[in-house]
């Protein structure tokens, strides 16, 4: 189980209404250590119910941390255990949400999940004195996960309407979550000064108002625009790596990951976008290099899904350019402007996906790397041979698209930032 499993069970049409998707996921993902502990794993249970009250199901015991007056003790106590996610989302509802002392959280935490937290807390949830505060900073861990590129919007709105209700009685909680919001900075939103132009020389203002028009994005299509290679990789008879459990080809979800990040690069209207292939077909992956070429193309990215025998194994990774002595095995050419490239695109990939297991970057003697004369990167989005990831990650539209849109905004800040287009 990860975040973008668990966000997608969460938001099935049957519990709409029922439960906040994404402040139950902050929840159980503080209340498991990322779905690792042993009450997640063994017993499917993701938020320390006990098998306390009329609870007549199966039982799990395991040792957990507890508060007496603040202070944290180790305990050991009788839990409820469920065979699946839905039957422990069915019982967190029922069991939960249906007591007087969640009215509030029915009241106002459906809808926004900062008057969850703080509800679920006041109802008696929690003995940890910083719950809140813990919930709040896992939601801005998981928000680039769940909310992609306008994620710092999703926040403060939410913050903001939270805060008009003026039902929040803990002052201290109130600062805590502004100062957050104030000195966030892994997606600063810019900040443009305008000043008065009174006692301003007509000369100086007509000159800024030049230089504004001139700075605007250009909206002439007959503009040049950078140009950009993606390949989905593989085609045609090559299928690439196959997760034989489910019978799904690596190349056909890189071709539709590809297909969503083309048609978010086009909407930027910034950058032409050409594909190795748009289509099943074979081509060699010299002639993909050469497509760069041949385009004189200013960036290729192309796209892949790792695999090993070991099932078990996940992780994403991001491959640039070198080249190695074969004798003494040493690196004798490494594309410094592609590694810097494959490290904004992994970095990326860990802000949308900070629950995914994140391999780095590692430079390769590859076909589709060495033969463009631009920089180049290849990503491993992740193990098509894990079934679980294969199935609900790779596989899944939602997620594709996520993938597309992590993709498509870091190609774009490596664009601007680092290739200078």
């Amino acid at each position: 189980m990860n975040v973008e499993n668990f966000y997608l069970i969460a938001s099935k049409k049957e519990y709409k209404g029922r439960i906040n998707p994404f402040a139950v996921t902050c929840q159980t993902y503080l209340e498991t250590g990322n779905y690792s502990s042993e009450l997640a794993v063994k017993a499917y249970n993701f938020a320390g119910i006990k098998a306390s009250g009329n609870w007549g199901g199966r039982t799990y015991a395991v040792v957990s941390m507890e508060y007496v007056n603040g202070n944290p003790i180790k305990k050991q106590s009788l839990f409820r255990k469920y065979s699946n996610v839905d039957s422990f989302l069915d019982d967190y509802i029922n069991s939960m949400l249906s007591k007087q002392r969640y009215s509030d959280v029915r009241k106002y935490g459906i809808s926004n999940y900062f008057l969850y937290f703080y509800f679920i807390k006041e109802g008696g949830w929690a003995t940890d004195p910083n719950y809140v505060k813990k919930l709040v900073d896992v939601s801005f861990k998981l928000a680039p996960s769940i909310f992609g590129s306008t994620w710092m919007n999703k926040v403060k709105s939410s913050w903001d309407y939270a805060k008009s209700l003026n039902v929040i009685k803990n002052n201290d909680l109130i600062k805590y979550v502004d100062e957050k919001i104030k000195n966030e900075t892994n997606f600063p939103i810019p900040i443009i000064k305008i000043e008065k132009e009174e006692n301003k020389p007509e000369e100086e203002i007509k000159k800024e108002k030049e230089e504004v028009i001139i700075k605007e994005e250009p909206k002439n299509n007959n503009v040049k625009k950078s140009i950009i290679v993606i390949d989905p990789g593989h085609g045609g008879k090559d299928p690439g790596a196959v997760n034989k459990t489910y019978n799904i080809n690596e190349k056909d979800i890189a071709l539709k990951i590809a297909k969503k990040l083309k048609e978010k690069l086009e909407n930027l209207n910034k950058y032409k976008i050409v594909m190795t292939r748009e289509t099943d077909i074979y081509m060699t992956v010299n002639k993909k290099g050469e497509v760069a070429n041949n385009v004189n193309a200013d960036f290729l990215f192309s796209i892949h899904c790792d695999a090993l025998d070991d099932k078990s194994v996940t992780g994403h990774s991001d491959l640039y350019f070198v080249k190695i002595d074969n004798k003494t095995n040493k690196v004798t050419y490494e594309s410094n402007t592609s590694k810097k490239i494959a490290e904004k695109i992994n970095k990326y990939f860990s802000s949308y996906f900070p629950s995914r297991r994140n391999k780095g970057i590692n430079g390769r003697n590859l076909a589709v790397l060495r033969v463009p004369k631009c920089p180049a990167v290849l990503s491993e989005v992740e193990f098509i041979s894990n079934n679980d990831t294969c199935i609900n990650f790779l596989s899944n539209e939602i997620m594709q698209d996520k993938i597309a849109e992590c993709y498509c905004v870091a190609i774009d800040d490596v664009m601007r930032n680092i290739l200078k287009k």
